[in-house]
């Protein structure tokens, strides 16, 4: 008797859940719907956010969008030296000497700065894997060098 009183509270629950689509972790603000497609630098990014699509497209930082056609090209450009040995750095990135080694960067605004050691990397993977630098007026100085996202 006690064995059929729990299967039919177990019943009981599985239908309840199932009918609120499951226990869920609780947050509401979650539309597993959404899906808003933007695209940057000949790149598609699909978020699957609100807030992942704002930060794509307020500040250039897609990292929590999925790309679909990611530029599999090899960042070769060298950055530009501007006037005050300034190093210009694009969206599109480039490669610069600082100090004694060679970094691959890429700007995702004018307020961060990715940079990854060594070359041969593409933009996404810059993107994805580089060291984050939040830039002070368009500019960050490394190692006596100032580079700029401007």
């Amino acid at each position: 008797m006690l064995n059929n009183i729990k299967l039919g509270f177990a019943s009981l629950l599985c239908i309840l859940l199932s009918a609120c689509g499951g226990g869920g972790d609780g947050n509401i603000s979650t539309d597993s719907s959404y899906s808003k497609t933007i695209i940057k630098n000949g790149v598609t990014y699909t978020c699957k956010s609100d807030s992942a699509a704002n930060a794509c497209e307020n500040n250039n930082n897609c990292s929590a969008c999925d790309s679909s056609n990611t530029p599999t090209t090899v960042i070769t450009a060298q950055c530009a030296l501007g006037s005050n040995n300034v190093v210009k750095v694009t969206a599109d990135g480039c490669i610069a000497k600082i100090g004694v080694n060679i970094f691959t960067n890429v700007c995702q605004g004018t307020t961060t700065l990715r940079m990854l050691t060594g070359t041969g990397f593409t933009q996404q993977k810059v993107l994805s894997e580089g060291g984050a630098f939040t830039t002070k007026n368009g500019s960050l100085e490394i190692n006596g060098t100032l580079l700029s996202c401007n």
